[in-house]
């Protein structure tokens, strides 16, 4: 199933991934004649190629020039190509092909990203588009987007099968350990100027609280933090929630009662109190229902996708012209 859904998800990327170059290409050899491959008699020429292994390159931060990883690179932007290739024709066989007035509104919406119509064009033909080629890459996505969209909302997800996830992966229904904490937070100046002179203050506060005044009352007086109105208490939460030594000092204390030293971070200088434990938890069905439902629609979706592309490979006459 992964194997599946990691080729639903790429082939659902090529739609924002290699749209322009798809387009802008052909603007740049309309006649294919420096064509790579080609499916069912349609042209991928060396241009699209380039600049789709450009954009393999840009997404994998690759920036060495290893020549397997560029036959890899390669291989890769020439395989969306063709599967971007073989939904487009899907898209015009099962007549979901957009109209004008789509094109104009996604081409509109582009343009108002510029301060003026020169500067717009000037963009286009940085990415090698005139504005006829550019709204031919537009009709060509927006309607590859809505054959992928026709193959979504065929996917249904009964109350059973959602059901039946939840009994069957209860770990992945497990919530995180979790602690409450109250604390005292004395907050950085600007620049180190006064830096000293707050974690001193915080350093004496400290020594209050351990000979045994009450850390609420001076959470409330002292604290410059907005928890400060609830007596430092910033409830529940699991690791990954704080800043890392807010988070490490706060999790390494033991009991409920326990105070930790002054605590530095970039919001200045903490005295976290532990307030309780709270182990993991298999979270209730009625609170991951949606989410299981939406995992799965998705996940389902990704393997129809796949699936189709797989079915349309089968049945085309597909020309590799250069090595791989």
């Amino acid at each position: 199933m992964r194997s599946q859904w990691y080729k639903g998800a790429v082939v659902a990327a090529l739609i924002a991934a290699i749209g322009a170059p798809v387009a802008a290409a052909e603007a740049a050899d309309p006649a294919g004649t420096a064509g790579v491959a080609r499916v069912n008699g349609a042209a991928i020429s060396r241009a699209q190629l380039d600049a789709a292994i450009e954009l393999q390159r840009v997404n994998a931060g690759a920036t060495g020039s290893d020549a397997a990883a560029e036959q890899q690179l390669q291989q890769a932007a020439l395989e969306q190509l063709i599967a971007f290739e073989l939904l487009w024709q899907e898209a015009r066989q099962r007549g979901v092909v957009v109209d004008d007035a789509a094109v104009d509104q996604a081409f509109a919406a582009r343009r108002e990203r510029f301060d003026d119509e020169a500067a717009f064009l000037a963009q286009l033909e940085t990415m090698g588009f005139s504005a006829a080629a550019y709204r031919d890459n537009l009709r060509r996505s927006l309607s590859v987007r809505r054959l992928l969209d026709e193959e979504r909302d065929a996917v249904a997800v009964s109350k059973a099968e959602v059901q039946t996830f939840y009994e069957q992966e209860q770990e992945l229904m497990r919530r995180p350990d979790e602690i409450r904490v109250r604390h005292i937070l004395f907050s950085r100046p600007e620049g180190d100027d006064g830096l000293a002179a707050k974690r001193a203050d915080a350093e004496a506060l400290l020594a209050r609280i351990r000979a045994g005044e009450d850390f609420v009352q001076l959470a409330a007086l002292y604290s410059e933090g907005p928890s400060r109105k609830h007596g430092g208490d910033l409830g529940y939460f699991s690791a990954g929630k704080m800043v890392e030594a807010f988070e490490a000092a706060a999790f390494a204390l033991q009991d409920p009662g326990d105070v930790s030293d002054v605590v530095e971070t970039e919001y200045g200088f903490h005295i976290i109190r532990l307030e309780g434990r709270r182990a993991g938890e298999i979270a209730a069905f009625e609170d991951v229902a949606i989410q299981i439902h939406d995992h799965l629609r998705q996940v389902r979706a990704g393997e129809r996708i796949a699936q189709l592309t797989e079915q349309l490979r089968g049945r085309a006459d597909i020309e590799v012209l250069i090595g791989q």
